[in-house]
């Protein structure tokens, strides 16, 4: 009989542990808080008096269901002969779970469906990964997955496994943070991590860290005792900087929360006072991108607008302030009319409002705190590493500029006479070979703000003032106007093009686009307009404002918006799979 066990080993938050009364009562409250919300009992099993050790005691609790049926036996009952045939396959379902607790620190393993979900709420979630930095060699250690998060960048998330001899220096993590990793960890790391070798042959062990860290080796009590005794020891060493930021904890964020919040308030009103724009969606943003509805409320007073996340901070403010359900006249009458108005989303006609969230709380930029740099974006607060400003700059200062400058040079912006985008994009209709498409939308994406026809292409251009805190937003609708784009151009009956055709003359007196060209108004028909898509080569072009005398590249290393940088990074990158081709421009700013 095996005495030994594969399980994942989890931990709690320290500051969960350091805030409670005693370690042993918040595993009792654990399992109590689990039996309320589930209605299923964890029951205490009693261990042998001599299990404590090097600080650390077990407990153990165990549950088990009544014998039944699984929940597929329904739909073979309709299709059996005799249901009769299907009684024995009633089963009990069991789980256990087992806690290492010392003063400051609790860990568990758990088997079976149910105990994870006790752990849920209180997990370190990037536990395992933290242990597995201190393991890995960037240069040598195999890597055989990858889970990760893009918090920039169009992927928002992606899962990768390799074939062989893949490490970390393949890899940059620009804009992502990593969720899970697989690795193979050599012999000379074993003591390190408390594993006991059963065979001479073992030369690796499969590591994979995440919320949990798990090993491909079984390990008896005793050895468990001694793989969390090796852990302690291994976290207090530096480790690899998987990432160039990391999500707070609840022990780093409790203390600062209310500054960073603070300083995101003051940054948000201030944007707002100056007609910036800022990040600003819903905190379930992935959810939030699919909706066709939003609606803010104050008190059962309800402002609804159809595809809010296209629209941006600046004009969801403003109509609230018009409809008096946001007072801007000062900080704080703002912070309290954000705090008082919920917004919520539906992703159907027909479907109910979902999530309705105060508006504090869809704020994301960046601030900086204590000398140190944060920002939040989708409601989780990060903070940039040391070294990042560095890491960054030194990828910019590589990257030729001069290369992607288009030939034509856009007419310079006064903003003393045209303050807005919108007013700088109209002007162009008047402009030789430009069609004035700024807020017409595909599918609700903005394709471009203006189109310059060239004898064989199509430049798409994406005016932006300056460099700001919302070009996160702007890069992302760059890459999926390019996705849509290129969809819209494969289809065979043109249904895209003719309904974007449709959109864009509603900028044109009589619903008829015309450009000019030699002192003659040119008329682009329905067909016309489609075959400058369907048979010239299209360019997009991302164009800001700036007064600065500077190189592109130097200034773009000098912006004080990490995130800008980021999405610039990312937008660059993500537009090399669309098959367009895509370049950066200033406009001169008076």
């Amino acid at each position: 009989m095996s005495r030994r066990v594969n399980a994942k080993l989890y931990k709690l938050q320290d500051i969960v542990v350091e805030n409670y009364a005693g370690s042993e009562e918040l595993v009792a409250k654990m399992i109590d808080e689990y039996r309320e919300k589930s209605g299923n009992q964890f029951v205490s099993v009693t261990l042998n008096a001599n299990l404590t050790s090097n600080g650390y005691t077990p407990k153990l609790y165990v549950y088990r269901t009544q014998e039944k049926n699984p929940k597929w036996v329904d739909f073979l009952s309709e299709i059996v002969a005799n249901e009769n045939d299907l009684g024995e396959l009633e089963a009990k379902y069991s789980s256990f779970i087992l806690f290492l607790y010392s003063e400051n620190r609790i860990y568990a393993i758990t088997k079976g469906y149910f105990g994870r979900y006790i752990l849920e709420e209180l997990m370190d979630r990037f536990f395992g990964l933290e242990v597995l930095s201190r393991l890995v060699n960037k240069s040598e250690t195999e890597i055989r997955q990858i889970e990760e998060r893009g918090v920039f960048g169009e992927v928002l998330g992606a899962e990768r496994y390799f074939r062989e001899n893949y490490n970390l220096s393949y890899e940059d993590d620009f804009g992502k943070i990593y969720k899970k990793m697989l690795a193979s960890i050599k012999e000379e790391n074993f003591e390190k991590l408390g594993i006991v070798k059963k065979r001479d042959d073992i030369r690796k062990v499969s590591v994979n860290g995440s919320s949990s860290i798990e090993m491909s080796t079984n390990f008896d009590y005793n050895e468990l005792l001694q793989r969390v005794l090796k852990i302690e020891e291994l976290l207090e060493l530096e480790g690899v900087q998987f990432n160039q930021f990391y999500r707070l904890s609840m022990s780093e964020l409790g203390a600062i929360r209310d500054n960073l919040n603070e300083e995101l308030i003051k940054m948000a009103y201030n944007s707002y006072m100056e007609g910036e724009s800022i990040d600003f969606y819903h905190p379930d943003v992935f959810e939030y991108m699919r909706s066709i509805e939003a609606r803010f409320n104050v008190d059962g007073d309800y402002l609804e607008i159809s595809y809010a996340y296209s629209i941006g901070f600046t004009s969801i403010i403003s109509q609230l302030v018009a409809e008096d359900k946001i007072d801007s006249s000062t900080e704080a009458t703002f912070l309290e009319g954000l705090q008082n108005c919920y917004g919520g989303y539906k992703i159907t006609e027909d479907g109910a409002y979902l999530n309705e969230v105060s508006l504090d709380k869809w704020i994301g930029g960046e601030v900086e705190f204590d000398g140190n740099k944060f920002f939040k974006i989708d409601n989780d607060w990060y903070r940039y590493r040391d070294g990042f400003d560095d890491h960054l700059n030194t990828y910019f200062s590589e990257f030729d500029f001069d290369a992607i400058v288009p030939d034509y040079k856009l007419e310079a912006w006064d903003l003393n006479l045209v303050p807005k985008e919108g007013g700088y994009n109209d002007e162009y209709k008047n402009v030789d070979n430009f069609i004035v498409t700024d807020t017409k939308l595909l599918n609700q994406i903005e394709i471009c703000d203006l189109i310059r026809i060239s004898e064989d292409s199509i430049y798409l251009y994406h005016v932006k003032k300056d460099l700001g805190r919302d070009l996160r937003v702007l890069s992302n609708q760059i890459v999926n106007a390019a996705r849509i784009l290129k969809s819209a151009i494969n289809e065979s009956d043109n249904a895209l093009l003719k309904k974007y055709y449709s959109t864009v003359s509603k900028n044109y007196e009589d619903n008829e686009i015309t450009y000019n060209r030699d002192d003659k108004s040119i008329p682009v028909g329905e067909s016309d307009f489609i075959d400058l898509f369907k048979t010239k080569t299209i360019v997009f072009v991302f164009s800001y404002s700036s007064a600065s005398d500077v190189a592109i590249k130097e200034e773009i290393i000098a912006t004080n918006s990490r995130i800008a940088k980021l999405s610039l990074l990312y937008c660059m990158r993500d537009m090399r799979s669309t098959n367009f081709s895509f370049l950066i421009e200033r406009i001169s700013q008076l």
